[in-house]
């Protein structure tokens, strides 16, 4: 695909992060209007090395500094408000989920969403703060389900063999569409997060395929 490999050109040539990010967002939606005409394990592989790109890119002043200037741009202060009530109910979520998720996630995503204080010259700063904290969790868990679901992944057919650890995948992939949910209706209006509608119909795919993989219940004695 042409957008594709003019991607990989601009990476090569190494001159300018937002222009290889603009690209990127490029990429994230020729992948969604295309996604039901491949075979879904390219789609998540392409997906993830999009991921890959995007973790990179955030590493840049300049790309940080674009993003959050167009989401400041976009997002209103009922946006903002919005973000902060979808981080609290997601902290509480996060909290029942012990066997996933380190305790210190949701005391740092709280801690950020009370940042988000009216009126203040921050508020908005501080709410895209929040939705990008939440992104991170979607794409840390997205990248260790498909570590753990895929081909390649070291011991992936020994681990998911047990039902314990396809439980424990359930849970990291369910944990990341929880994520995307509360977050979906205004991250969708931003460019560079749009990837994660497309990951939620990924993740509920493979989910309903390892629920279904699942071993019967052995009968009572």
């Amino acid at each position: 695909m042409a957008v594709f490999e003019r991607l990989s050109q601009e990476i090569e040539r190494d001159e300018n992060v937002v222009t290889v990010m603009m690209t990127q967002t490029e990429c994230e939606l020729t992948l969604a209007s295309i996604s039901e005409e491949i075979s879904t394990p390219l789609a998540m592989s392409l997906s993830a090395h999009l991921r890959n790109i995007a973790m990179f890119a955030a590493q840049f002043p300049e790309w940080r500094r674009y993003s959050e200037n167009v989401a400041v741009t976009e997002l209103d202060n009922s946006d903002i408000r919005q973000i902060k009530e979808a981080a609290k109910k997601l902290v509480e979520d996060l909290k029942t989920n012990h066997a996933v998720v380190d305790d210190e996630v949701p005391r740092t995503l709280k801690y950020l969403a009370d940042l988000i204080q009216e009126p203040s010259k921050t508020f908005k700063r501080s709410g895209y703060a929040v939705l990008t904290s939440i992104e991170n969790l979607v794409a840390i868990c997205w990248k260790y389900g498909l570590d753990l679901i895929g081909e390649t992944a070291k011991h992936t057919k020994e681990r998911l063999a047990k039902h314990a650890s396809r439980a424990m995948v359930v849970g990291v992939l369910g944990l990341a569409s929880s994520s995307i949910m509360t977050i979906e209706p205004i991250a969708s209006r931003l460019p560079d997060m749009q990837w994660m509608q497309n990951v939620r119909s990924y993740l509920q795919k493979e989910i309903g395929e390892l629920i279904g993989k699942a071993p019967p219940t052995p009968p009572a004695q």
